[in-house]
């Protein structure tokens, strides 16, 4: 898992994936996040300051989401409901 000081912009998250990537709305208690799956994908994330973070590494299945000023990623091979189970569990 992975946690940032930020936010992710949905509309840039739809545009960055490929053709080979599936992006989901989900919840995650009750609030807004993304399940991305099918072909390896980018991640990018925007500091508080606007900042764009390209760490330029290809993931597989995951699990985005944020509670406003801090962004999670939960990369799993467990698929998306047993993913979205995992991350209700964390504190």
């Amino acid at each position: 898992m992975s946690v940032f000081r930020g936010s992710y912009d949905s509309s840039f998250l739809n545009k960055a994936v490929g053709s080979g990537t599936i992006v989901q709305l989900v919840q995650v208690d009750g609030e807004r996040a993304f399940w991305l799956s099918g072909g390896p994908h980018f991640f990018f994330y925007s500091s508080p300051s606007g900042q764009v973070f390209d760490p330029r590494r290809w993931v597989g299945d995951a699990l985005l989401w944020s509670d406003g000023s801090t962004t999670y990623r939960l990369e799993s091979a467990l698929g998306r409901e047993r993913t979205i189970e995992v991350a209700e569990s964390l504190p």
